[in-house]
């Protein structure tokens, strides 16, 4: 179930960064028109980055240490 979820994260954070992204720099004009500029590819975000932090540490052990938890998201 935990690598649903991270699918479901990256696709929607793709999906985020490319329609909002492309909102938040040139405004709304190329959304009707649904026209994307070519960009540069990204593998994943620090959205995705910290989200397997998190499953990783679920997967090691029933119980997450907020104290190795913050050092290893600073890491991420």
């Amino acid at each position: 179930m935990a690598l649903d979820l991270l699918s479901g994260l990256a696709c929607g954070d793709a999906f985020d960064d490319r329609w909002l992204g492309t909102l938040r720099r040139e405004g709304p004009a190329p959304l009707p028109a649904r026209i994307l500029r070519p960009e540069p590819t990204r593998w994943w975000s620090d959205d995705i980055a910290q989200a397997l932090v998190v499953v990783r540490e679920f997967a090691e052990g029933s119980i997450i240490d907020q104290d190795c938890l913050a050092l290893c998201l600073a890491e991420a």
